[in-house]
């Protein structure tokens, strides 16, 4: 699906059936006019900034007269209200969404950094892209990608690897792990591979 157009039937069709649902039956779903007016709203929040978001005038895009969110941009909220909702327009450092969740809910405990990567696999419980990983262990990239070779499936995802604890049943996991070492386009791909497992896991 790398680089399809967002509209492309076959791509929602295969994206469909990664999330385990039938394609036809989403289809299908989508015609139902509930769906239509729950769409619709939801294009119609997203060009509707709130005065919050529109103080930051340079995160929204579209033209003056319609401005727009622009993507990733959120509305944080608590469901009992018992803090006043959070705007976070556009891309921004991890510490803005840090210091929205601290504002909306200062009750939640924050987890001491992770001290192994295999730790943020296994927590995670899907593929993570090298960039997450780095970022929840604060690793510069290049270090976290070194770490994740040794110990994380990798699945091409670009110029990059998606990385995953594998479990083959309740007492036998392993990790296994590679990264792109050299790209030449059309001629040649070269890339580490290997795997880790621990004492008694199956072949």
């Amino acid at each position: 699906m790398l680089g399809g157009l967002l509209d492309d039937p076959e791509l929602i069709a295969a994206a469909a059936r990664d999330a385990g649902l039938d394609p036809a039956q989403l289809e299908e779903w989508c015609t139902h006019d509930d769906v239509l007016r729950a769409l619709q709203a939801d294009v119609e929040a997203a060009r509707s900034p709130t005065p919050a978001a529109r103080a930051l005038d340079h995160k929204l895009g579209g033209p003056k007269e319609r401005r727009r969110y622009t993507a990733p941009s959120y509305e944080m909220a608590r469901a009992d209200s018992a803090a006043t909702p959070v705007v976070i327009p556009g891309f921004n450092p991890i510490e803005a969404y840090e210091t929205a969740i601290a504002n909306l809910a200062p009750e939640l405990p924050r987890r001491p950094k992770p001290a192994r990567v295999e730790d943020v696999l296994a927590w995670a419980g899907e593929p993570l892209a090298t960039a997450e990983v780095a970022l929840v262990m604060q690793l510069d990239p290049q270090k976290a990608r070194a770490a994740l070779t040794r110990v994380a499936t990798p699945h091409t995802a670009g110029a990059d690897f998606y990385c995953q604890h594998m479990v083959i049943d309740e007492s036998n996991a392993y990790f296994t792990g590679g990264v792109y070492l050299e790209i030449v386009p059309d001629e040649r791909l070269v890339f580490s591979w290997g795997a880790t497992r621990p004492a008694g896991a199956s072949p």
